[in-house]
């Protein structure tokens, strides 16, 4: 068991390993992304929200295919998450705005989002810094 156990964390080590820093590429890229490719419902909903400016910092985007008696169909989900400046600072929340398909949008406001938030981004610095920055402790051979 104990093997065993070991194996999956070492897989799980290496998977995290590569994992981390794209993660932390894509933190960086995200509101960059945001800013050049703008989304009609979110651009509508956002613009609620006078004299903020709108941050993407999140987003999914889901297809599905499914076929009865010859007939196919597509379903598409898409969403985005955002943090509005300045009010971010007194009101730490992020705006989502949903879509599924042609149906009307959806917003939904979480309040604590940015702790979220940042506490994510503090999970994947720390974890890019722990597996490419940090010096390993040495260990000192065993004397029997």
């Amino acid at each position: 068991m104990k093997k065993l156990l070991a194996k999956h964390f070492k897989s799980l080590r290496s998977i995290l390993r590569i994992a981390l820093p794209f993660a932390l590429l894509a933190c960086l890229v995200t509101p960059l992304f945001g800013y050049l490719v703008h989304w009609a419902p979110a651009d509508e909903a956002l613009s609620r929200y006078k004299d903020e400016t709108a941050l993407l910092v999140g987003g999914r985007y889901r297809s599905y295919m499914a076929s009865s008696n010859q007939k196919r169909t597509t379903s598409v989900y898409r969403e985005r998450v955002y943090v509005l400046f300045p009010s971010m600072l007194r009101e730490p929340k992020t705006v989502t705005v949903s879509q599924k398909n042609d149906e009307p949008y959806r917003v939904s406001e979480e309040k604590n989002g940015v702790f979220k938030l940042l506490a994510m981004y503090g999970l994947i610095l720390f974890g890019t810094w722990w597996f490419w920055l940090r010096k390993p402790a040495k260990t000192e051979p065993s004397q029997h």
